[in-house]
């Protein structure tokens, strides 16, 4: 109730007007004076906010288009102990912010979706140490700019921050409920460019510059512990982002590949696109398609067996493309993402992995499509390079990997990195 009415239904109310009409079937009326130590435990969670005059949830006044350079003085932001977070931004908004953690001496997290890294990178996979995880948490503000992040690691670090201690700062160039967890946040309507622009002009100091530096040495630490075996793996393939010029989009499919780009490697610089809505499967080759399209550029599309399978027939719309297109296909016969998630035991072959025991070599052909099988990561990585600078058209790599081999992976390298 209190993150829905406060936040965007009132801000909504601002915006068009109207009245919010609140209906809440309790079974009896609240006559009050009842015991409610029954509650404490479940209201623990908002003790600091009920105990204060502040709103639980704000949203500034919609203006996208303007920035109020003095309420981004009034935020003090060179006063705080910060931490940047960033979602599904455009490249160029990216590196504003990138540019905004230099400036206050703050870590910048990255999601793959914002197109770059920085060197606090792979912070999926380093926030399970725990001394690493509570340096982090020294942060007494968290400035999120864009939303949808993909780690559930990095969303629960800021579940915890937020409800015990730290200031939570969000800025969206649209008015939409994204708080899931339901917690207390200045919501800022503003287009995020501008933002930052004019935040890198106002603020002249930074109190706690440097306050994370020593993380900064986490990601390689992560990088040098990735699992390697004699033979292509998923990491490998993940890890091949790295190599894609500066000229080239990318896209990111869902389910696995996008979770193993946040783990282990970090998007150089690149427009970046994805489809995550409610991170389902369906439609992300139609998708691809279209921003290949719209770009008339050179594309990479990272995708499972599972999700092209799902939209094999929009495989017909890079028949025709002549700019260098290529559809990296990671086939591990099914769900192999299941083996990293809670699904059923009982249930997970069947319903949850679903193995099929296709190969994607007749369904190119089938589209016009050029085809390959890479062997090896050093094979993929020739395969990707040489296409992009000489090749014309779209091509069709399929990697196939071990069904259960990239759990075991996930959980080496998990295991490595706790100690």
């Amino acid at each position: 109730m209190a993150s829905d009415l406060r936040g965007s239904r009132v801000a909504e109310q601002k915006q068009k007007g109207s009245s919010i009409h609140i209906n809440c079937p309790f079974p009896e009326p609240l006559y009050g004076g009842e015991d409610k130590s029954a509650f404490n435990d479940y209201l623990s969670a908002i003790d600091v906010w009920s105990n204060s005059e502040q709103c639980y949830i704000t949203y500034s006044e919609p203006s996208p288009s303007r920035v109020d350079v003095e309420d981004i003085t009034a935020l003090n932001l060179g006063s705080h102990k910060g931490t940047i977070i960033v979602g599904n931004v455009n490249l160029a908004e990216a590196e504003k912010a990138k540019a905004l953690g230099v400036l206050l001496g703050w870590p910048v997290l990255f999601d793959p979706q914002s197109g770059t890294h920085d060197k606090w990178q792979c912070y999926d996979v380093w926030l399970q140490n725990s001394k690493l995880s509570q340096k982090l948490s020294e942060t007494d503000l968290i400035v999120q700019f864009g939303s949808r992040l993909v780690s559930k690691r990095l969303l629960a670090w800021v579940d915890r921050q937020v409800s015990e201690r730290c200031d939570y700062l969000v800025v969206l160039p649209y008015l939409d409920r994204l708080n899931p967890s339901h917690l207390r946040v200045n919501f800022i309507h503003a287009d995020i460019q501008s933002w930052l622009e004019s935040a890198l002009n106002v603020i002249s100091n930074s109190s706690h510059k440097g306050w994370a530096d020593l993380l900064s040495s986490a990601s390689h630490s992560v990088l040098e512990k990735v699992p390697q075996r004699p033979h292509i793996t998923e990491f490998d393939v993940a890890r091949t982002i790295e190599q894609l010029p500066q000229d080239t989009a990318l896209f990111i499919g869902n389910s696995l590949i996008v979770r193993l780009v946040d783990m282990v490697t970090g998007v150089p610089s690149i427009e970046t696109f994805t489809n995550r809505g409610a991170s389902g499967i369906d439609g992300l080759v139609a998708t691809a398609a279209g921003v290949q399209r719209g770009i008339q550029g050179p594309l990479v599309l990272y995708i499972g067996d599972t999700s092209l399978l799902y939209d094999l027939n929009s495989l017909a719309l890079f028949s025709n493309v002549s700019t260098p297109s290529i559809i990296v296909v990671t086939n591990n016969d099914g769900g192999a993402i299941f083996d990293i998630l809670p699904a059923p035991a009982e249930h997970k072959k069947q319903c949850y992995q679903m193995p099929h025991g296709y190969r994607f070599e007749h369904a190119a052909k089938q589209f016009g499509l050029q085809y390959a099988v890479p062997a090896s990561s050093t094979e993929l990585s020739q395969a990707l390079s040489t296409h992009l600078e000489q090749g014309v058209g779209a091509l069709l790599l399929e990697v196939t990997t071990d069904p259960h081999e990239v759990s075991t992976l996930i959980r080496e390298l998990s295991q490595s990195v706790a100690q």
